[in-house]
This record gives C-alpha cells, sequence and structure tokens, in this order.
C-alpha cells in the first residue's frame, strides 16, 4: 500500500496590502528567513525547514475574520511558550481569537490562523485521547467571528490618493457642524478626539499605507445614551481599505468588533451609515464638508 507524509511547503494568496504586516510576524516575532523575495511572492522558512510561499494579489478583504470553516488551522511550538505568547501579542499585528481552549489561537497577517502549544507538551487530547476539545463550542466561537462586523462599502471617480487625502481630513467629515474635532489624524500615531451630543471616542492611527489604507484604534470612549456598557467602543478598530475597480476607487469601511451583540449596534449601524454613505461619500465626490 502507498504510504504519504505531509510536506514542508506550503503556500497562501494573501492581500498585497498585508505585505508589511506578514513580514513583520512571520520574520520578526517568529524568526522565520526571508528565502526568496520577489514582486508577486514572498518565500519564508520557519524553524529548520518548513517553508510558506505568501503568493500577494489584490485580494479583497470581507471582514477582519478571513477564515472559513474550510480552512486548515495550524500549529506552532515554542519551548517558552509565555515568552512567545507576549511577544506575539505585543507585536500589533494579529487578532487573538476567542477559542474555547486553553492555548492561544490567533489570526495572522494574511488570514491564516494558528495555535501556540509548548513543543515538550502533551498533546494527546487532540489525538482521541481524553475528552478533547468541545466541539460545539469551537463551531459557535467561530460562527461569531465570522463576518459578524459592520461594514460598509462605496465607490467613487477620485483617485486612491484622493480618498485617502479626504479620509484622513477627519475634522471635515465626521460629527457635523454640532461636533468637536481634537488632535490630528494625518500622521501614523497621531491621535484625535471626537465630542458628538452624547458621544465621545479618542482615536489613535495605528496604520497608515498612503492611498491604500488607514486604521484606527479607539483608545478611550463613552457613550452615555448606553445602559450596560457604556464604553462598548474602546479597543476596537475602524478600518479604511482602499482599492480599485475598472476606472472607479472603492472603499471598504470595517468597524472590527461593533458586531450584533453590542448594545449600541443598531444606532451605530445607523450613524456609521450616514457617516460614511453620506457625509464622507459627498465629502470625497463633492469636497461637501460637514462643517461648512
Amino acid at each position: 500500500m502507498a504510504k504519504i507524509v505531509f510536506g514542508n511547503h506550503a503556500s497562501v494568496f494573501v492581500p498585497r496590502q498585508d505585505r508589511d504586516k506578514i513580514r513583520k510576524f512571520y520574520c520578526d516575532v517568529l524568526g522565520g528567513k526571508m528565502t526568496s523575495e520577489e514582486d508577486q511572492k514572498d518565500l519564508i522558512c520557519i524553524g529548520d525547514n518548513f517553508h510558506i510561499a505568501f503568493l500577494y494579489g489584490d485580494y479583497k478583504d470581507d471582514s477582519e475574520f478571513l477564515r472559513s470553516g474550510r480552512s486548515i488551522w495550524l500549529e506552532i511550538k515554542s519551548d517558552d511558550v509565555e515568552a512567545m505568547r507576549r511577544k506575539i501579542l505585543e507585536s500589533g499585528v494579529v487578532m487573538m481569537l476567542d477559542i474555547p481552549d486553553p492555548h492561544l489561537y490567533f489570526q495572522a497577517p494574511g488570514g491564516q490562523c494558528l495555535r501556540l502549544v509548548g513543543i515538550n507538551e502533551d498533546l494527546s487530547r487532540y489525538e482521541g485521547i481524553g475528552e478533547g476539545p468541545n466541539v460545539e463550542k469551537a463551531k459557535e466561537a467561530v460562527k461569531k467571528m465570522t463576518g459578524r462586523n459592520y461594514t460598509a462599502t462605496i465607490e467613487v471617480s477620485n483617485s486612491p490618493k484622493d480618498v485617502f487625502n479626504h479620509i484622513i481630513d477627519v475634522a471635515k467629515w465626521w460629527g457635523g457642524k454640532d461636533s468637536r474635532y481634537e488632535g490630528s489624524s494625518a500622521k501614523l500615531n497621531d491621535e484625535f478626539i471626537i465630542r458628538h451630543g452624547e458621544h465621545y471616542s479618542q482615536q489613535k492611527l495605528i496604520e497608515l499605507i498612503p492611498d491604500k489604507k488607514v486604521v484606527w484604534l479607539v483608545t478611550d470612549s463613552k457613550l452615555n445614551w448606553l445602559e450596560k456598557d457604556k464604553y462598548e467602543w474602546t479597543n476596537t478598530k475602524m478600518v479604511f481599505d482602499i482599492t480599485t475597480k475598472n476606472d472607479k476607487t472603492v472603499l471598504h469601511f470595517t468597524h472590527e468588533g461593533l458586531v450584533p451583540e453590542k448594545e449600541c449596534y443598531s444606532k451605530c449601524v445607523q450613524g456609521w451609515n450616514i457617516l460614511i454613505k453620506e457625509w464622507l461619500f459627498n465629502f470625497i465626490s463633492h469636497n461637501n464638508s460637514t462643517h461648512k
């Protein structure tokens, strides 16, 4: 009977805009070695002899949780799990996954999901010995993470550069005449505050790719109209992805963490629909500032 073993080579198609984060994570965080660097792909060797090819293209990200239920999840091993756990989470380029299991599960740049375990750890629970993971709880956790964030997409005739410049000119499109804007929003690590009625939020620019991407992290917030948790926005992210389609520029907005389970969801959806689809759209298309 013919035998097979899994090989030591893998490849994955990833959005071109994630290239810098992929290199940072797989090389700087995991200690991988770049063995080939080309315009359309990177070849990285992890550990002694595991090779991954990252194939770059203009792929659309529909949500920050990119993996479908059909994707295979990988396992990485470390001789110092706690130190590696801290290094991974402190890198700022991964998303921790809420999986009901004692190990760290996270999504790396480019979309691959991984589990961190110890090199000499007893992993027999994953091999059919003992109770093993709770499959139903794991499936429910994945279901909650998949495609749940608020998103909005607009198409304009402006160039990607023009769209980018309008996005970072926050004071002219977010909040209207009655809002108060404080701070700066044009450079990496800039911070700004929006006050509008019962809304207060402070944002920090944590990723800025000219003409392609803008990411804000909400470092502080208070939505006074909420009853249960007035700080629901804190630690959520707002992501602006800029791509092109035919002769149009496409702006895809995602509020990562704004999911239906949040008390503010329905009202915030109404607010973002106005902000993105009306105010920002008109500001980009016609240069109409909401503060005129």
